[in-house]
């Protein structure tokens, strides 16, 4: 599945810390009209035995800005991305049953995945390679610093 919502530096970096993900490819995700046009976002492999989609979904609402309709949501679409027809209801349903978690209305949506496009390699691993970059410190660390507190539970031991 794939997940958008800001920075894919910030959101593979994410992801890459959560137990039961296998694999995150970062880079570019396209939808259908009228959000055709690519947002920064990542795929996301996992073990559904070791982390549901709910908590994957959850991780998501609470590393990104999901209640805030910003100026910059074109680049950094708020969504999660489904393969099949089918994975929509549950999508969508899990966007609700998190609502009460937040006490803005969640602005994510729910939206067919329709191209993926890699990013180049020297960005594939942005925090991994370079977690002392300004960068790194002033937008990751803090959603790091965040799960940790969080979702020790679901944490990689690092």
């Amino acid at each position: 599945m794939g997940f958008g919502g800001g920075c894919h530096w910030c959101t593979e970096a994410v992801f890459q810390t959560i137990k039961g993900v296998k694999k995150v490819e970062q880079g570019f995700i396209a939808s259908t009209a009228p959000n055709d046009t690519f947002s920064e976002g990542v795929i996301v492999h996992y073990d559904a035995q070791i982390i549901r989609l709910e908590q994957l979904i959850e991780v998501h609402l609470h590393t990104h800005n999901a209640t805030s309709d910003h100026s910059f949501r074109t680049k950094y679409r708020s969504a999660i991305y489904y393969y099949h027809k089918e994975q929509e209801f549950a999508f969508a349903k899990a966007l609700l049953a998190l609502q009460p978690q937040f006490s803005e209305p969640i602005i994510t949506k729910a939206l067919p995945l329709v191209t993926f496009t890699l990013n180049d390699e020297s960005f594939l691993d942005y925090f991994k390679r370079n977690p002392e970059a300004p960068f790194c410190t002033r937008y990751i660390d803090p959603k790091l610093e965040k799960l940790q507190r969080k979702y020790t539970n679901w944490i990689k031991d690092l």
